[in-house]
């Protein structure tokens, strides 16, 4: 269990809430952030095969917070 100021939290809770939010962060999104604890983005995920169909601004905002990009390649089913 975790104390946040003067509430106690479950920690069966807590790792389904943050089981059901990384969940969500990749529900019909193509692009989306690592966010760690403490809120900074330490990387980028592109949902793509090929670092050529990342959009630049994507690619531009990476480059300029020195960011890495994980492709996470899929099949499109058309």
């Amino acid at each position: 269990n975790v104390r946040i100021g003067d509430k106690v939290y479950n920690a069966e809770d807590l790792v389904y809430a943050f089981e059901k939010s990384r969940d969500a962060l990749f529900q019909g999104y193509e692009h989306s952030e690592i966010v760690s604890i403490n809120p900074r983005i330490k990387g980028l995920i592109a949902r793509v095969s090929d670092i050529n169909d990342v959009p630049q601004e994507f690619l531009n905002f990476a480059n300029k917070k020195n960011l890495p990009i994980i492709l996470i390649g899929f099949k499109n089913p058309e």
